[in-house]
């Protein structure tokens, strides 16, 4: 007996689509203020790690290389002429690009929220990733603190008892 045979993630994202108005659903929640509308269904179910938006390279454009990972994109592009690489990848602060090395600034696409990168003419090396915030950085410095304090009471607590059974 199988309950669910062929569930696989695009079966229930086309169900929370179908009952969407109803309830939040999948595509409902966690999504970034500067999402306007939801990217078409199709580019939601694509898989796979690639997450370039091979329609954002112009003519004569190819990525030469690409490691993706799950919230790192580390590609070598070549380029006949300047264009904005996006990706489909809703933005979040923290997102972080370099250019051959150097820092490089992030746009968020309009309508849909995602990530955009300008990168020009020639061969270059374009890093994306998903880094920390100073917010983020302050509350796992927190967390970090409460834990050990939370270790020292309770070791002191058994310390106590082992010394004053």
């Amino acid at each position: 007996f199988q309950p669910f045979p062929d569930v696989d993630v695009n079966f229930i994202m086309l169900k929370e689509r179908e009952i969407a108005p109803s309830i939040a659903g999948f595509t409902g929640i966690y999504v970034p203020r500067d999402v306007e509308a939801m990217p078409p269904f199709e580019e939601l179910a694509k898989d796979g790690p690639q997450r370039l938006d091979e329609s954002s390279l112009p003519r004569g454009a190819e990525v030469v290389a690409a490691d993706w990972g799950l919230l790192r994109y580390d590609l070598t592009i070549s380029t006949p002429q300047p264009f904005s690489a996006r990706f489909r990848t809703f933005y979040f602060p923290g997102w972080q690009a370099q250019l051959d090395g150097q820092p490089a600034p992030i746009a968020v696409t309009k309508p849909y929220g995602q990530i955009s990168v300008a990168v020009p003419a020639g061969e270059h090396r374009l890093t994306v990733w998903f880094g920390s915030t100073p917010v983020r950085t302050a509350a796992t410095a927190l967390s970090i603190l409460s834990a050990a304090a939370l270790c020292l009471v309770v070791g002191s607590i058994v310390l106590r008892r082992r010394v004053n059974p």
